[in-house]
């Protein structure tokens, strides 16, 4: 089962918790609002974030991800020297198949200070099929086959302790693949407390709405972490776009992303469709005459078909005596 949220699993923890201390702030107003937001529900729910936290962030993942990351870079290092005195080799040497120049040393030394494991293994791979191909104008400037066997051996470490760590960071995703409902149920209860937040205060205390509001939440988290490739595919968003004070539906909102420019108009009754290519889809847009134009950050999966709704904000106009 796939995420079907807006936003990023490493997102996930902080983004709930900012959201449950703004409810727990405001706990008085919510029970008023509807008697089962009392302090059992709060106890509960912070039930749910502690699982949540235990399996986006398990502490024994992460810290074995860590520590075999940190030995794959300090074996990555080791080569730096290695490929130094390679590229002496190389450069003295003459009739080589092809020129100094062309056995890539810049290149794996740019993606070892990168940490760029993948771009190491290719650059690196290049440089020793390039090296056997020219071994015996390498011999003669000293370059032996048990040098080049140690070279070899430091690639193929590299290789084996970048396929380990691999591995331990997909046994880290199976166990959040294996609890998607969790989190897509999780999620939609998040968003039903972030709802009724706007709700209660759009007209009392228009501040505290920002405190309920996602894609407001998402813009403070801080130390996002890098953007992971993402697949190819297509993907749908679907929605409804709305009016932010009154909540009702708007028709004749254009709505578009970054992958799908030309967009769509929202029907009689708000609702919106759109297809994308997940891999290019970074950000949707929507627009209307007299509302502020609405931007908001899409992090999407191939194949999927996200639940989005689109708030749009009146613009507010204040007459100068």
């Amino acid at each position: 089962m796939e995420k079907t949220f807006n936003l990023r699993i490493e997102e996930m923890p902080s983004a709930c918790e900012m959201i449950r201390d703004s409810f727990a702030r405001d706990l008085a107003d919510f029970t008023a609002y509807a008697a089962k937001y009392d302090a059992t529900y709060l106890s509960a729910l912070d039930l749910k974030l502690k699982e949540l936290e235990n399996l986006v962030n398990n502490k024994i993942k992460v810290s074995e991800v860590k520590k075999m990351t940190e030995v794959l870079y300090g074996t990555t290092e080791s080569l730096r020297p290695l490929i130094s005195k390679i590229e002496g080799y190389v450069i003295n040497a003459e009739g080589l198949t092809v020129p100094a120049k062309n056995f890539r040393f810049k290149e794996a030394r740019d993606k070892i200070g990168s940490r760029d494991i993948e771009g190491v293994l290719l650059e690196n791979k290049t440089i020793k099929k390039l090296l056997e191909d020219n071994m015996t104008a390498l011999n003669a400037e000293g370059y032996t086959a048990a040098k080049h066997t140690e070279f070899s051996n430091l690639i193929n470490e590299i290789d084996a302790q970048n396929r380990a760590r691999n591995l331990k960071v997909d046994e880290k995703e199976a166990m959040v693949q294996a609890n998607m409902v969790f989190l897509n149920t999780l999620y939609k209860e998040i968003k039903k407390i972030a709802d009724i937040g706007k709700r209660l205060y759009i007209f009392t205390d228009k501040e505290k709405t920002g405190d309920y509001t996602i894609s407001k939440i998402i813009g403070r988290i801080s130390n996002r972490t890098p953007r992971e490739p993402k697949k190819k595919g297509n993907s749908t968003i679907e929605g409804v776009v709305k009016d932010f004070e009154t909540e009702a539906p708007m028709a004749g909102v254009k709505v578009w992303t970054t992958d799908n420019v030309k967009g769509v108009i929202s029907g009689v009754d708000g609702a919106f469709k759109l297809s994308v290519m997940a891999e290019n889809c970074t950000e949707i847009y929507a627009s209307m005459n007299g509302y502020t134009d609405f931007k908001e950050e899409l992090e999407m999966d191939a194949g999927v078909v996200m639940e989005l709704d689109v708030e749009m904000e009146k613009i507010t106009i204040i007459n100068e005596q």
